[in-house]
């Protein structure tokens, strides 16, 4: 049975169920590998779904790094980096997928 941690960041585990809920999602979209059916720009998810779930993710890792450093969580805060590094990469191949 999945039970509440006894820490000092209640927050941060709200905001990592909320990360999971988004797992099913990419999941669902990764069946177009098996079966062999790419989208019309050449990858799995086009320019404005990877803007989408950059921004998504982007405000995820804010707050995360919000309150890692309110709480003083270096690991948060390596976390919430992840986050906003992951980010600047889905803008940038949303732009190069965009252009061609």
């Amino acid at each position: 049975m999945l039970s509440h941690p006894d820490t000092k960041s209640d927050v941060l585990f709200g905001v990592g169920l909320f990360g999971l809920m988004f797992s099913p999602a990419i999941v669902i979209a990764g069946l177009r590998l098996p079966v062999n059916r790419p989208n019309r720009f050449g990858g799995l998810f086009g320019p404005n779904v990877l803007r989408a779930m950059a921004i998504v993710y982007g405000i995820m890792g804010g707050i995360v790094l919000i309150l890692a450093i309110k709480e003083e969580d270096i690991f948060g805060i390596y976390g919430s980096l992840g986050y906003i590094f992951t980010t600047q990469g889905a803008f940038v191949l949303a732009n190069l997928r965009g252009r061609a």
